[in-house]
This record gives structure tokens, C-alpha cells and sequence, in this order.
């Protein structure tokens, strides 16, 4: 009888595990329209850009003219903004009075 208690047990966490995954690993964090605000007056020189993908998901991504083009992807649960004022990504701040 333990047996098949280990068993179930055995058995009942990888399939829990699988079913949830997409819970466990992504952790999606939506910008607000304020924070975007925020972003683009600390850095004026940035453009919020919109880009609707074909299944209608709304990406936000921050445009700076100039060159060389970058292109960065933010991590699991990243907003790039939030973490560009403190982690100079060469983007030409606004001074501070």
C-alpha cells in the first residue's frame, strides 16, 4: 500500500510540473503607461514604438535614432526601460536640476 502512495507521488509531481510550466517559468510583467512616461522624459531623445504582431499581441520597444543599430531582448520578466536609467546603456540622459 506505501508503495503506490510513493508511486502516485512519483508520478503526480512531473505531470503537475508539465501542466503549470508556462506559469513557472515565464512572469510577466506589463509596463504601465506612466512608467513609459517616465522613461521617455528621463531620456528625450527615445520614441515609444508600438508593433502589433499577426496574432494581435502589442509589443512596446524604445527607439533612439542614431548609429549603430541595437537590438536587445530583455530577459524572463524584464522591462528594458526600467533598468535604463542605472544601467548605462548609452542612452544620453536628461540632467537632473
Amino acid at each position: 500500500m506505501e508503495w503506490a502512495i510513493v508511486l502516485a507521488a512519483v508520478l503526480a509531481l512531473p505531470v503537475a510540473m508539465y501542466i503549470g510550466q508556462e506559469r513557472l517559468i515565464f512572469h510577466p510583467q506589463p509596463a504601465t503607461d506612466a512608467g513609459r512616461a517616465q522613461t521617455a522624459s528621463v531620456f528625450p531623445g527615445v520614441a515609444g514604438v508600438f508593433i502589433e504582431a499577426r496574432d494581435g499581441t502589442r509589443l512596446h520597444a524604445w527607439h533612439l535614432k542614431g548609429s549603430p543599430l541595437v537590438l536587445y531582448f530583455g530577459g524572463n520578466a524584464e522591462d528594458v526601460s526600467s533598468g535604463s536609467t542605472t544601467r548605462g546603456v548609452g542612452w544620453k540622459r536628461k540632467a537632473s536640476s
